[in-house]
């Protein structure tokens, strides 16, 4: 019962203070249901039916990239719960450049100390594109999936999504970090045994795609992190990414 006042306190708070958008805190209760949308819905000017939340994509489909459409997209979660998500990639290419030299001081050989830096950086960039647009939110998720490159030594896989997370974590408004991916991604990527560490919760929240559009809820009890718990599921119907809140918080 405290806790849920907090968590009523805590949006009541932030849809005082933040007028301009009224965007609220990640804070779901089980059983609601959304939409998550990013680049590829463009300016987007509505949604087909009623939703309790919205998840929105800040990154253009990879790391150190913008999502072209966030400041209209903003606004239609305005009065509704509001997370964020961003793409996250293994150090490569000409984003590596001035991204891995802090703020962990690292020898030349040490690949795995400058993912770190990598992660932390591109999580930086990203918070600050999404608030220069007015996207706040205490809920980051970040998006771990094979479409992307990573690495194929997963302790520099670990060590990118670690610093994307201690930066959003810690630095950027001290934010719960989620994991988007599916169990085999994520194996395959972190692998089974990677936990993600972070001050502001002990379990990991996991947002699970997959799921059936009649029956969303099923695989609530699955998981993708080692210390992960479901928070959302997804599945798509008319064309557009639906989510389902999981009851386990």
């Amino acid at each position: 019962m405290r806790k849920t006042f907090i968590a009523f306190l805590v949006f009541s708070i932030a849809l005082i203070f933040n007028t301009q958008t009224a965007l609220a805190y990640g804070i779901f209760t089980g059983g609601q249901t959304g939409y998550d949308i990013s680049f590829p819905q463009g300016n987007i000017s509505s949604l087909p039916s009623s939703y309790d939340f919205l998840v929105i994509g800040v990154t253009d489909g990879r790391a150190y990239t913008d999502n072209p459409y966030l400041t209209s997209q903003v606004y239609l979660a305005n009065g509704k719960l509001l997370s964020l998500y961003m793409n996250l990639n293994a150090p490569v290419g000409s984003t590596v450049q001035g991204n891995t030299s802090s703020p962990k001081s690292c020898a030349k050989s040490d690949k795995v100390c400058q993912a770190y830096n990598y992660g932390y950086n591109a999580a930086s960039h990203s918070y600050s594109f999404a608030h220069s647009k007015g996207a706040i939110s205490t809920l980051w998720w970040l998006d771990i999936e094979t479409g992307n490159s990573w690495s194929s030594t997963k302790a520099i896989n670990d060590a990118t999504i670690q610093g994307a997370i201690d930066y959003l974590n810690i630095t950027g408004a001290g934010a719960i970090v989620g994991i988007y991916s599916t169990q085999s991604m994520w194996n395959t990527i972190a692998g089974s045994s990677f936990a993600p560490i972070q001050t502001t919760t002990t379990v990991t929240p996991n947002w699970i795609p997959g799921a059936s559009s009649t029956n969303p809820q099923l695989i609530c009890s699955q998981t993708i992190t080692a210390n992960g718990q479901a928070w959302l599921t997804q599945y798509i119907s008319g064309g557009f990414d639906h989510d389902y809140a999981c009851s386990t918080q």
